[in-house]
């Protein structure tokens, strides 16, 4: 069987992230904008995998307009200097039935880091209304933020910090077959 290219569908996606904060609380955000390469995938060969994400940074949304301007700011993101986050698949290994382990680069302030997403995808294909086949995968990865210099944080007067080092990342993409 040959490779399959799918691509996504951005109206039924979602690129996403949650951060600690203040060591009792979680923040969820966004990337509303974001293009994606046609992902080529053969499930009977699931060791090889080409799929690349480009985020504009400059879409994060986390319902907050005061934080999401700070975090644009060179204190985290830098958007004027670095607008885009790249996400590139280097590997991928079957865990199970559906279940997937995505090595990838991801690139972001310059820096770039080896990330390990874990997943589940294409185990099921439909029709939609409109004669196309879709299907879907999902993947969340944890990243130590501090190994791409988003390193801004304050102190706790009671310990800890404001937010956390580790942000836990979660994509859920619905894919169209090209």
């Amino acid at each position: 069987m040959m490779a399959t290219e799918w691509e996504v569908d951005a109206a039924h996606s979602s690129i996403g992230f949650t951060v600690k904060h203040m060591v009792i609380s979680k923040v969820r955000g966004s990337f509303n904008t974001y293009t994606a390469s046609p992902i080529l995938f053969d499930p009977q060969n699931p060791n090889s995998i080409s799929a690349s994400v480009e985020i504009d940074v400059a879409s994060i949304n986390t319902n907050n307009e005061k934080r999401d301007i700070h975090l644009k700011n060179p204190d985290f993101f830098n958007v004027e200097e670095f607008p885009k986050i790249k996400f590139t698949a280097t590997g991928i290994k079957k865990t199970s039935d559906g279940h997937y382990q995505v090595t990838g680069e991801m690139t972001m302030l310059g820096k770039t880091n080896q990330v390990v997403l874990s997943g589940e995808g294409f185990s099921a294909q439909y029709k939609n209304p409109w004669g196309q086949i879709v299907s879907a995968i999902s993947a969340t990865g944890t990243i130590n933020r501090d190994d791409f210099g988003l390193n801004w944080n304050k102190a706790l007067e009671s310990g800890g910090f404001l937010i956390s080092k580790e942000v836990e990342i979660e994509l859920n993409l619905e894919l169209v077959k090209k």
